[in-house]
C-alpha cells in the first residue's frame, strides 16, 4: 500500500528497508514484566525466577521473539501463546503466571488493580516502532507536520522514548 502510494506512512515493529521504502525508528519501548497483584513473584525478578511454562507469551516483534528463543532455549514452550494482547489480563489472574510486555502496553494493563509490574534484573531488548515511508516521499512537509504533532502529543502523555 505504501509502494502503491495509497498510504503515506505506516507504523511497524519490522524494519522494512527496500529500494522503495525507508524505515526510521520512531519509538523505543522498554519491556517489563507483568503478573497478578497477588503473584508469587517479587518486585524485582531475576531470569532464573521465571519459568517459561508459566509464561503468557505474546510475540511483540521479531527482535523480541529471537531474544526469547535464545534466552529460554530448550524444548519447553510457553503454556499460553497469545495472538491478541488484549487477552493478557485474562490469563494473568493466576499467581504463577507472568508476561513480558512493552511499557506502553503495561501502563494500560496496570490500570487493572489485579495486575502489577515487576522490574527485570536482566536485559530485555526494547520494542522499537518504525515509521515506514516511500523513499521518494520521505521528506514530505505533510508527513513531517504529522510526525511533529504526534511527537508533541506523545511527549505530553509521557509516552515511551521518542527516537525521531
Amino acid at each position: 500500500s505504501i509502494i502503491l502510494g495509497k498510504t503515506d506512512i505506516a507504523f511497524s515493529t519490522a524494519k522494512v528497508q527496500t529500494d522503495q521504502i525507508v524505515a526510521t525508528p520512531f519509538l523505543d519501548d522498554p519491556m517489563t514484566i507483568l503478573c497478578a497483584a497477588d503473584s508469587v513473584y517479587p518486585d524485582e525478578v531475576t531470569l532464573d525466577m521465571l519459568s517459561v511454562k508459566n509464561e503468557v507469551y505474546v510475540k511483540w516483534c521479531a527482535e523480541h521473539a529471537y531474544w526469547h528463543s535464545v534466552t529460554f532455549a530448550g524444548d519447553v514452550m510457553p503454556q499460553i501463546d497469545l495472538e491478541l494482547m488484549g487477552q493478557i489480563g485474562l490469563f494473568l489472574s493466576r499467581p504463577d503466571k507472568w508476561t513480558l510486555a512493552p511499557q506502553s502496553v503495561a501502563d494500560r494493563l496496570l490500570e487493572d488493580p489485579g495486575i502489577r509490574q515487576c522490574k527485570p534484573l536482566f536485559p530485555i531488548p526494547n520494542r522499537t516502532i518504525y515509521i515506514l515511508r516511500r523513499r521518494d516521499n520521505a521528506e514530505s512537509n505533510t508527513i513531517h507536520y504529522f510526525l511533529d504533532t504526534l511527537r508533541e502529543v506523545l511527549t505530553e502523555q509521557q509516552t515511551v522514548g521518542l527516537l525521531l
